[in-house]
């Protein structure tokens, strides 16, 4: 998110081509940073959004950054699904209270990766493992 001022609406098809010529594992690192200063927001979560829906598209976790955007992110996860990942770089960390009905997880199927410490897709809770680091 934090070069999203240098992208151009013509890069998503070139993400396209090369995750349909490249075949990874997920795609990332995509999210949105509404902690630093003098960043666009709204471009951010155009991209955010455009590169949900490649990684839904071609079925791929995400790499999430999720830095004082937690409400943002979630909105835009629960509009588009995508099969798993993820999140990291909490700056909000303790509004992040995983509800129980995703398995403690940040959402459905992503799970948590802070500062000091990395969920290894066990779906620890945010707070939990967050205190435990």
């Amino acid at each position: 998110p934090l070069f999203v001022t240098q992208a151009k609406e013509s890069d998503l098809t070139v993400l396209h081509d090369w995750l349909l010529r490249e075949k990874p594992v997920a795609v990332g690192e995509i999210g949105l940073d509404f902690y630093v200063p003098d960043q666009d927001p709204l471009r951010q979560e155009f991209f955010f959004v455009e590169q949900l829906k490649l990684a839904r598209e071609f079925n791929l976790p995400v790499l999430l950054h999720v830095r004082r955007s937690v409400d943002a992110i979630l909105k835009q996860l629960r509009r588009i699904k995508v099969p798993g990942g993820i999140a990291h770089a909490f700056h909000d960390v303790q509004r992040i209270d995983p509800h129980p009905s995703t398995g403690g997880q940040f959402a459905a199927g992503i799970h948590c990766a802070g500062n000091r410490w990395a969920g290894y897709g066990t779906g620890l809770a945010c707070r939990s493992a967050q205190r435990a680091g």
